[in-house]
C-alpha cells in the first residue's frame, strides 16, 4: 500500500490513497485513526519541515512490528485535525499499538502453553525465530529489557546498536576531542586537521541461551496469573548474569588505569576524585560510575575520623537513580570486588559502550512433551548480543578504571 501525506496549515493533514494494499491491509488500517499517521510521521526528525512524503507497507506482518511511523488511513482520502496536545497524540498511539500487537500476544500465550501445537499456520510463519522458537511479542521484550536494566546498571548506561544479521560488523566512530575550530582571516586559507576515526570491528554475534527454565502446568495455564512477566523476569536475570559478565570482562579489558588506591580493601574521597580527573573532560562531563552494589555501600560508610559525619555527597538525579558527586551510580553484580589488585570501580562516558543486538533473535522456546511426565512445561531464552567499546586507537579512552593495591 502506498499513500501520499501533504501537511497543510493550523495542524491539518491531507491523505491521499496511491496504490491499494490487500484487504489485510485495508481492514488492518480501517481500524485507525487518522491522526496517528500525521503526529507520527510530523514527529519524526528525518521527516520534520518536509511537505509531502510517501510511504510503503510491505506487509501486514513488518507493520505490525516494524512500521509503527507508517501512515494509516480509514478512507482514500481525508482532511482531519491532530490531536491538541502531545499527552493526546502519545496516548492514542500507545492504543493503537496494544491493539496491533494483540493478536500476537494471544499467539504467544498459546505457544507457552502448547508450544507450536497451539499455533495456526500463519501464525508459526510470522512468529517462528532462526532458532525455530518465537520471536517475543513487545510486550514481553519491554518487561525483559526493564528487569535485564535493573538487574545490571550497564544494560541502562549503554549504547544499544541493532543489525539485521549477526555477521561481522564494523561499527564506524569518531573520537575527535582534541581538535579546535579557529577564526579564519578573510580570503585566508583553511588549514586541514584530520579527525580521528576508527572502527569497532564485532565479530559474528554469539548465541546465549537462558537454559531451561521449568514450571508446572497449573502455573502456566491459570488466566489470573501474569506468567509471562515472570518468564521475561527469569530470563533477564539469568542473561544479565551471563552477558553482564561477558560485557564486565570486555570493558574492563578496553578501560585503561585512572587511579591505584594505596590500600587494597579501602578507597578514599580523593582517590575516587583523582579517578574522575584522570578521564578526558569531553567524556568525564557525561560520566557515571559503575560498581557493586557492595562496593558502592562501603563507599556510603565512609565517615570523618573526628565528625563522624558522612563523607561523600550520594543523592539521586531525576531518574532516581543513585548520585555520586553528582554523577549517576550504574551498579553492575559483575563488577570485581574491593579486593587486591582487582579493579572495583570504573568511570567514564558508559554511553560509549555499544550493546550489539541482532534484530528478532530474542526468541523463546517451549519443550511440552519433554517435562509432561512431570507436569510441566519447560521453556528456554535464545538471544543474539555482543558488546565493545567505541574507542579510536589515537585518541584518549572514554572510560577508565580504579585498581586496588
Amino acid at each position: 500500500m502506498r499513500i501520499r501525506v501533504r501537511y497543510l496549515d493550523e495542524g491539518q493533514a491531507e491523505i491521499t490513497v496511491i496504490e491499494a494494499g490487500s484487504a489485510d491491509e485495508r481492514s488492518f488500517f480501517d481500524k485507525f485513526m487518522l491522526d496517528y499517521a500525521a503526529s507520527k510521521l510530523r514527529d519524526g526528525a528525518s521527516h520534520r519541515n518536509t511537505p509531502e512524503m510517501c510511504a510503503e507497507v510491505r506487509s501486514l506482518p513488518e507493520l505490525c512490528v516494524e512500521a509503527r511511523n507508517s501512515p494509516v488511513l480509514p478512507a482514500a482520502s481525508v482532511r482531519k485535525s491532530l490531536p491538541a496536545t502531545a499527552d493526546e497524540r502519545r496516548a492514542r498511539i500507545t492504543a493503537y499499538e496494544r491493539e496491533a500487537e494483540a493478536p500476537r500476544e494471544e499467539n504467544f500465550r498459546a505457544f507457552l502453553l502448547y508450544g507450536k501445537d497451539g499455533l495456526d499456520e500463519r501464525a508459526q510463519g510470522e512468529g517462528t525465530g532462526g532458532t525455530g522458537g518465537y520471536i517475543v511479542p513487545q510486550s514481553f521484550a519491554r518487561q525483559f529489557l526493564a528487569s535485564l536494566k535493573a538487574h545490571d546498571g550497564l544494560f541502562d548506561a549503554a549504547t544499544v546498536v541493532v543489525t539485521d544479521s549477526g555477521a561481522e560488523f564494523p561499527m564506524p566512530v569518531d573520537d575527535d576531542t582534541g581538535n579546535v575550530a579557529a577564526v579564519v582571516a578573510e580570503s585566508g586559507a583553511s588549514t586541514p586537521q584530520d579527525a580521528s576515526f576508527d572502527v569497532v570491528a564485532f565479530g559474528k554475534s554469539p548465541q546465549w541461551r537462558s537454559k531451561i527454565v521449568r514450571a508446572s502446568m497449573e502455573v502456566v495455564g491459570d488466566a489470573g496469573f501474569n506468567f509471562q512477566a515472570l518468564l521475561a523476569g527469569c530470563f533477564a536475570r539469568r542473561f544479565a548474569r551471563g552477558i553482564g559478565a561477558a560485557f564486565i570482562a570486555t570493558l574492563l579489558g578496553a578501560a585503561t588505569l585512572g587511579k591505584t588506591a594505596t590500600s587494597a580493601t579501602v578507597i578514599t574521597a580523593d582517590e575516587l576524585l583523582d579517578l574522575v580527573a584522570s578521564v578526558d573532560s569531553a567524556y568525564a562531563q557525561n560520566g557515571g560510575w559503575l560498581m557493586t552494589f557492595a562496593t558502592f555501600t562501603t563507599l556510603r560508610k565512609l565517615k570523618g575520623s573526628t565528625s563522624g559525619d558522612f563523607l561523600l555527597p550520594i543523592g539521586r538525579n531525576a531518574e532516581g537513580r543513585p548520585t555520586l558527586f553528582d554523577m549517576p551510580v550504574f551498579l553492575s553484580p559483575s563488577m570485581p570486588a574491593m579486593t587486591t589488585t582487582l579493579k572495583p570501580i570504573l568511570f567514564g562516558d558508559l554511553s560509549r559502550f555499544l550493546r550489539r543486538e541482532v534484530r528478532n533473535s530474542l526468541v523463546t522456546r517451549t519443550y511440552v512433551e519433554r517435562f509432561a511426565e512431570y507436569g510441566q512445561v519447560g521453556y528456554e531464552g535464545f538471544w543474539r548480543v555482543d558488546g565493545a567499546l567505541a574507542k579510536a586507537s589515537s585518541a584518549p579512552v572514554p572510560v577508565k578504571y580504579l585498581q586496588m593495591a
